[in-house]
């Protein structure tokens, strides 16, 4: 099985995804139309509401191949995902919360959004290229729908804050528009997910979300932003190559270009 590089930002169309036992039908048959294979998350025993199969309560995409597991579910995920390296978290996951959300962090490129005094933290000590931010919301990533690695959607202020302070883009919408059995609402990042670098799906219908036009903008202009920043980052590559015979500086300028476009784009529409 070949896994992406970078948690929830495919470079290309998706083969599997990891979803919840429970998940409708409906949504499992429209992956299958689209040659997308399902692993079914399975339940924790000690988890006693809803979220008990959710993947971002079990399992933590750190990179490549490799992930965090709940270590009542290594068995299942070791014959789930061929060539995976699976580590196992230190601490047993139960209800109630926090300590059923030991798991629930957020990667963003090289951004981890974690709770603080989160007991999988000691796990990332030798992770330098790994840079921690620290939130007090436990459920971290059910509160974060990545659109790109400088792009989210969030409903929890606390981690809108802390992503603008280290120069994301951030459209925060407000929280009660997304339902979860046993919880006053539920949560925008476990209610989607990218399928593919330019194919954002979502569990449920946009009409729902006030913001909901902002929200179509933004997801356009971060993929248009993205095919302009590439052709400007080409151009002056080749440019700088040919004037200076500097591939650093050609990399460096090239990847400066691209992020510039898509904060500048992506910022227009807000």
């Amino acid at each position: 099985m070949e896994y992406i590089k970078l948690p929830h930002l495919p470079e290309r169309k998706v083969t599997t995804v990891i979803l919840d036992e429970s998940c409708n039908k409906d949504i499992l048959n429209e992956l299958k139309m689209n040659d997308i294979r399902t692993i079914l998350s399975p339940g924790n025993p000690k988890i006693s509401d809803s979220t008990k199969a959710h993947a971002d309560m079990n399992i933590l995409h750190l990179s490549g191949s490799r992930f965090i597991c709940a270590d009542y579910a290594k068995a299942y995920y070791r014959t789930q995902l061929s060539g995976a390296i699976l580590d196992i978290c230190p601490i047993e996951i139960h209800s109630p919360y926090p300590s059923d959300a030991a798991l629930n962090a957020a990667l963003i490129g090289k951004n981890m959004f974690i709770c603080k005094n989160s007991p999988i933290e000691q796990m990332f000590e030798n992770e330098c290229a790994i840079k921690r931010i620290y939130v007090h919301q436990g459920y971290t990533k059910c509160n974060v729908a990545v659109v790109s690695e400088t792009a989210i959607i969030t409903e929890d202020k606390g981690i809108y804050k802390a992503a603008t302070e280290i120069g994301l883009d951030v459209l925060y919408i407000n929280p009660g528009n997304v339902t979860l059995n046993g919880y006053h609402h539920g949560f925008i990042g476990g209610a989607c997910g990218k399928l593919a670098s330019d194919m954002l799906a979502i569990t449920g219908s946009l009409k729902y979300i006030p913001e909901k036009d902002v929200f179509k903008a933004l997801w356009k202009e971060v993929r248009v932003s993205i095919m302009v920043g590439l052709v400007l980052a080409f151009v002056n590559g080749i440019r700088i190559w040919l004037q200076y015979r500097d591939l650093q500086l050609a990399v460096v300028i090239g990847i400066t270009l691209i992020a510039t476009v898509a904060l500048a784009k992506s910022l227009g529409c807000l």
